[in-house]
């Protein structure tokens, strides 16, 4: 990222305009309420949900490349990116994984909590990190 203006965006980079802040590459702080979010969903159990089993289509990439989903028999799964090298080493397009999470409100993107890979039996706990 940069901060040199740009008519397309100008708003992003300008203090205060249109009630944003402006971007200065440092990293955005979570509100209170994210924070609050992330740290029950490290309390909850992966054992407690319902889970959904399939074979994984393949990867989805965020815009720095990093995995953070998949496409289970067409079921969007959602992940963090910090297990994305984890996760691509060892599951790939074809493999059988059982996914606990919760189902977003209002979208079709189940939020992992947990993928496990059916043949190795080997578990990726998915919660958040921080």
């Amino acid at each position: 990222m940069h901060n040199a203006p740009h008519a397309e965006h100008q708003e992003v980079h300008a203090p205060n305009a249109r009630g944003r802040r402006a971007y200065d590459g440092a990293p955005q702080e979570q509100a209170p309420n994210d924070r609050a979010f992330h740290a029950a969903l490290r309390t909850v159990d992966p054992a407690s949900l319902s889970s959904t089993e399939g074979a994984v289509e393949r990867f989805l990439s965020n815009l720095h490349g990093d995995a953070d989903g998949l496409l289970l028999d067409g079921q969007q799964v959602h992940f963090p990116p910090h297990m994305s090298e984890a996760l691509t080493k060892s599951i790939k397009a074809g493999d059988r994984v059982e996914v606990r999470g919760l189902k977003c409100r209002g979208v079709d993107v189940l939020m992992a909590l947990s993928i496990t890979a059916t043949k190795s039996k080997k578990t990726f706990d998915c919660a958040p990190k921080h």
